[in-house]
């Protein structure tokens, strides 16, 4: 339905992000698809779309936006012709080998934080119930117990479990007020944003950003 040089651009998760930044938990059931530049842009060529721009961003982890031009001789631009080169190295069977070894250390990463906690008597609950916080206490398996509450930004998760766990999400002002915690941020796309509350709200303890393993002290 696009008219000769029409433009067209779209947006989708980006493979070559997930495997950079060793990221994981965000595929999941409607995020299954996570694509890379070249294989896009050789349909695109073939639909009649010239592909002008393509831009990343880090939206759910690392998105890909595509610039294209529906033209008589599709072509792909000299500028994204780099980008199709530089991208080549990041999908070697090495790297992909390396992020898959990388989820596990990390799923193991952050059950010693957990177990160490607990042993220590911390007081151990997360911040934030995106998907992303049901796919990581899954995959803790019996560790996740340890977890004592969530609690979340938006009033519509509250007084809910997280799926396939017993870890309630509870309210704000619910949430009880300890001198020793580790609190796991789920939401580690929102990082900065929930520490700089947490400080504001004088919180003492360990925010632990489960998606790279630092952790900052409050």
């Amino acid at each position: 339905v696009l008219k000769i040089n029409g433009l067209f651009v779209f947006e989708v998760g980006y493979f070559g992000d997930i495997i950079t930044r060793n990221i994981y938990d965000t595929i999941y059931h409607e995020h299954l698809d996570y694509h890379s530049k070249k294989p896009l842009s050789e349909i695109l060529i073939k639909k009649g779309f010239s592909v002008k721009k393509i831009e990343t961003n880090t939206v759910q982890g690392g998105s890909v936006r595509f610039f294209c031009i529906k033209e008589y001789r599709a072509r792909i631009y000299s500028n994204v012709m780099k980008q199709l080169s530089v991208e080549k190295k990041i999908f070697q069977y090495k790297k992909i080998n390396i992020w898959v070894d990388n989820i596990f250390k990390n799923i193991d990463s952050i059950k010693a934080d957990i177990s160490k906690a607990s042993a220590k008597g911390v007081h151990v609950w997360g911040y934030g119930a995106p998907t992303k916080a049901t796919l990581i206490t899954n995959m803790l398996g019996e560790i996740a117990g340890s977890i004592e509450f969530i609690i979340d930004d938006n009033p519509l998760k509250e007084n809910k479990y997280i799926p396939g766990t017993d870890i309630p999400i509870i309210k704000k002002s619910q949430m009880p007020i300890f001198k020793n915690q580790l609190i796991i941020c789920f939401a580690w796309n929102f990082f900065d944003d929930i520490y700089s509350k947490l400080k504001l709200q004088n919180i003492q303890g360990i925010l632990l950003n489960i998606q790279d393993g630092k952790k900052e002290k409050l």
